[in-house]
């Protein structure tokens, strides 16, 4: 039973990092005509390439915790026409992308 607890509460950490800000904030991106953290590693890395890190990291602060999925970063590696590197880009639908704030 502790398993399928842990797991369940894992799952539930990546969704809501994977909806980063939540929906609202996502829609006034598009309408503005900006793409998000994601999308913009996605334009710059080669298809598929992308491994993220860092999805389940939040605030060191605990007050913050529940306020900042994945710390308002999106992190990980992938290629750039065939070579490896290292991306970050900050996600502004989370507190304007402030870290452990």
């Amino acid at each position: 039973m502790a398993f399928e607890a842990s797991l369940q509460e894992l799952n539930s950490r990546q969704a809501k990092a994977l909806k980063m800000g939540g929906e609202k904030k996502l829609a006034e991106r598009r309408a503005q005509g900006v793409l998000n953290a994601r999308e913009r590693i996605d334009y710059l890395l080669d298809s598929g390439s992308f491994f993220e890190s860092g999805l389940l990291a939040t605030s060191y602060r605990t007050e913050a915790r529940d306020k900042s999925p994945a710390d308002a970063k999106v992190t990980g590696f992938g290629t750039i026409h065939g070579r490896p590197v290292a991306v970050v880009s900050n996600d502004f639908t989370v507190l304007g992308a402030s870290s452990s704030v």
